[in-house]
């Protein structure tokens, strides 16, 4: 858990990796009791464990957590830090979910507490 342990959720002055950002944000959907999965593209592995992840169905460019919600609807967050940027797999990734009329957010934050809030007020605007 890095920097959550450490540090305050709210305090800028951390250098919050995306990861951070996307537990944090994991955890308050749990308190919320909402129903999501979380991607592991962005963890390392060997040429083997891509290889067979890819085999498997892992594609590169999908968004870091799956939200579901009621009436059929997904929305997709991808998390980035402050400094983060999208890349071009991410990029077309997201075209592509958007064309099938998904919901795509790129949640860009400086600390983890912002980020739950963002994320938090997503789902509340897709469950009016």
């Amino acid at each position: 858990m890095g920097n959550l342990v450490k540090h305050e959720m709210d305090d800028e002055s951390v250098h919050w990796t995306e990861h951070d950002l996307q537990v944090a944000v994991v955890q308050r959907l749990r308190r919320l009791d909402i129903l999501f999965a979380g991607d592991q593209n962005g963890l390392p592995t060997s040429k083997r464990q891509a290889a067979l992840a890819k085999m498997a169905g892992m594609t590169a460019g999908e968004p870091d957590i799956r939200i579901y919600l009621p009436g059929g609807k997904i929305v997709f967050v991808e998390m980035k830090t402050i400094r983060g940027s999208v890349s071009a797999a991410q990029l077309q990734r997201h075209r592509d979910l958007a064309e099938l009329g998904h919901f795509v957010y790129v949640v860009k934050e400086p600390t983890p507490l912002k980020a739950q809030d963002v994320v938090e007020s997503i789902v509340l605007y897709h469950n009016m």
